[in-house]
């Protein structure tokens, strides 16, 4: 039954939309159910009805999470001699580190040679280095994928002229990567900039946001309980209020004390939840 249901999600629910505005789609993929399976499946079974609901959007939703991964990695994808590549990634064995410890990277710059370098980076910490290479031939004195990152630079770059006038050793020092926008969420850190733009942009938010008083400050205990977005808030949204109420505490439980949800926030998002898709769901009937 579960494979029966994945393929006519496949079918009939287009991947670039999500589910909650394909309430028709929904409904189609119900009417199969309930002939391939009338004697699980009941029209009146309203509590079975709002199951198969909630699983068909978390289906629709992984197929999404898929597609959108596939799409980013291609647009993400470098043309080749057209633009620098960087390979940043450690061994399994090195633990990662969110740190902003200093990195050192010694750059040898040859200024007859129109190939770009092998660049190669080691961390202050002592752990394994890091091999950057280049496939864009370097113009000027100084390398172009220095000068095209947007790296914070903690000291003046030094060259140091050795025995060979044409060749130099650029020493510079600059601080590592932030954390991710996912860590930073998660420790209910302020986010500005394009951040704040994707954040505007998230369904999750923006549901937190619009009640009164706001609950934005909430969106990192819901994503890190694993409510990440619109469609999984849809999903609750069609249990009994005592699931709705249950869920909304498991999800106060991943609170720090610095934004603890109390109960008069559960009962703020319990009644915003049940009435924010109502008009969708009147649209599947």
């Amino acid at each position: 039954m579960k494979e029966n249901m994945r393929n006519w999600v496949t079918k009939f629910l287009v991947v670039e939309q999500m589910a909650s505005k394909q309430q028709g789609a929904i409904s189609t993929v119900i009417k199969e159910l309930q002939k391939r399976y009338p004697d699980v499946f009941n029209v009146d079974e309203h509590e079975k009805i709002a199951l198969v609901r909630s699983w068909i959007s978390v289906l629709h939703q992984r197929r999404r999470s898929v597609h959108q991964r596939r799409n980013n990695n291609i647009s993400k994808g470098l043309a080749q001699g057209d633009r620098i590549i960087l390979d940043l990634t450690m061994s399994d064995s090195e633990p990662s580190s969110e740190s902003d410890d200093d990195v050192t990277v010694v750059v040898p710059v040859d200024r007859d040679s129109r190939s770009a370098p092998t660049i190669s980076a080691r961390r202050c910490d002592g752990q394994a280095p890091i091999h950057v290479t280049t496939t864009t031939p370097l113009k000027g004195d100084t390398p172009s994928f220095l000068l095209g990152r947007p790296l914070k630079s903690s000291s003046t770059p030094q060259v140091q002229a050795q025995n060979n006038p044409r060749r130099a050793e650029t020493e510079l020092t600059f601080k590592a990567p932030q954390p991710s926008f996912i860590s930073e969420i998660r420790t209910a850190r302020p986010v500005t900039g394009r951040e704040a733009e994707v954040l505007k942009s998230n369904g999750l938010y923006q549901f937190l946001s619009g009640c009164t008083p706001s609950m934005a400050r909430l969106h990192p205990l819901f994503v890190a309980y694993g409510c990440i977005d619109e469609e999984y808030l849809y999903a609750a949204s069609t249990w009994p209020a005592d699931q709705i109420y249950d869920f909304l505490k498991d999800v106060g439980e991943q609170s720090k004390e610095n934004n603890r949800m109390t109960e008069m926030d559960i009962r703020i998002l319990r009644t915003r939840l049940r009435g924010y898709f109502a008009d969708v769901r009147q649209e599947g009937v």
